[in-house]
């Protein structure tokens, strides 16, 4: 039988996670194929965040390349040029409006941005998962409100 104590720090946490706020590390692979990362802190406006867009070029990447954009949030999700995305809780998702649309099913990283050679490793333990959906599909759910 869980003690009243035992119930209070379950319920203070499912809260704390439901009031979390985007800030952090977010990490997936575009169309389950090759590695992204979100590292979204927030901005010096009530509704903006700088969100580093951390990727790697190819599935055997050994560098990431690295982008940094001032976000807005629009209803639910945010826009930052090419990237429109919704986190929340310990789950997300990511549209890229590139030439050919691309998307990834995010999950929230309580650790540092991992080495290329890791990141795998790193989405497995936070419990990512493959389940890519066409592009479109994920831009009209991120845009969802």
């Amino acid at each position: 039988m869980k003690t009243p104590l035992c119930i209070l720090i379950g319920v203070l946490g499912l809260v704390q996670s439901c009031l979390a706020g985007p800030e952090g590390l977010w990490g997936g692979k575009w169309d389950d194929k090759w590695s992204v990362f979100l590292q979204i802190e927030k901005g010096a406006d009530t509704n903006s965040f700088k969100v580093q867009y951390i990727w790697l070029e190819s599935q055997d990447g050994s560098e990431f390349s690295k982008q940094e954009h001032v976000v807005k949030k629009v209803g639910a999700h945010f826009e930052a040029d090419f990237l429109i995305f919704k986190v929340g809780g310990d789950k997300g998702m990511l549209y890229g409006a590139f030439k050919k649309p691309r998307m990834a099913n995010l999950v929230k990283i309580d650790a540092k941005l991992p080495a290329a050679t890791e990141c795998d490793d790193v989405l497995r333990k936070y419990q990512w998962k493959a389940g890519a959906i066409p592009a479109a599909e994920a831009l009209e759910k991120i845009k969802k409100e």
